[in-house]
């Protein structure tokens, strides 16, 4: 196999996108094993004993998939994706150490955001990560591979909408109603030298929160980069049966 440097950007992408998902097949036998664990344990240990050989082996299984979650955010495969421009390509978990490096080591930028969502429940994703210089008033902006620079009007809105954040970075909730759109966002002040990681739902019918406001920002600046037909269909269901469908 060819070393890191001389692969292809999209043989790097196939091999990361391949180590960082639970494959079918490992799914399955999975499954198998929990499976022939309880047999084994019913019938040859008695309930209890089963039961606990049951527990045993969901918690092997957890841990080797903490374990592959773990390694995927050291990966060199990951790293040197990042350093080809493919920020949103990875793992939400590898931004963040990234973003915390970038604000411990007092990188040149004023912030660093990564923000990832879902549209449920008919699928479709969302993904970007933004370098601010609040100086320049300029922002390097990545939407699902694609690049672009915000002028100073926009990167003065979205400043002040992270300021806002990072003064109260309460999270919200990620399910507050059935399905709509769940995020994830981490943003890195090199000036407040500080990292705030939040969750919440876009659908979220609650409108004060900053977080909320930061990540709808972050969508709107999002929508012109976007493929055209590429319309993600997002429907919600709060606790009182009210149906929201909307187009993302």
């Amino acid at each position: 196999m060819p070393q890191i440097d001389e692969q292809s950007d999209e043989g790097l992408l196939a091999q990361y996108q391949s180590q960082s998902t639970t494959s079918p097949t490992a799914f399955c036998v999975g499954c198998l094993i929990v499976q022939v664990g309880c047999v084994v344990g019913v019938f040859f240990l008695g309930p209890l004993r089963g039961l606990g050989l049951l527990l045993g082996v969901i918690a092997i299984l957890l841990c080797l998939e903490w374990s592959n979650r773990r390694a995927m955010v050291n990966s060199p495969i990951a790293h040197k994706l990042f350093e080809r421009g493919y920020a949103t390509s990875l793992r939400f978990e590898y931004l963040q150490k990234r973003i915390a490096g970038f604000v411990e080591s007092g990188y040149g930028a004023s912030y660093v955001i990564a923000m990832k969502g879902c549209a449920l429940p008919h699928g479709g994703s969302i993904s970007i990560y933004a370098v601010i210089d609040s100086q320049q008033m300029s922002t390097e902006f990545q939407i699902d591979r694609r690049n672009t620079t915000l002028d100073q009007e926009l990167t003065s809105h979205l400043v002040s909408a992270i300021e806002s954040f990072l003064g109260d970075p309460r999270t919200a909730n990620r399910f507050p109603v059935h399905d709509g759109f769940p995020c994830d966002i981490c943003v890195g002040s090199v000036a407040r030298n500080v990292v705030a990681s939040a969750v919440c739902n876009l659908c979220d019918p609650v409108q004060s929160l900053p977080v909320l406001e930061l990540c709808r920002h972050l969508q709107e600046l999002a929508e012109p980069l976007c493929d055209e037909g590429s319309t993600m269909l997002v429907a919600s269901c709060d606790k009182f049966g009210n149906i929201d469908i909307r187009k993302m």
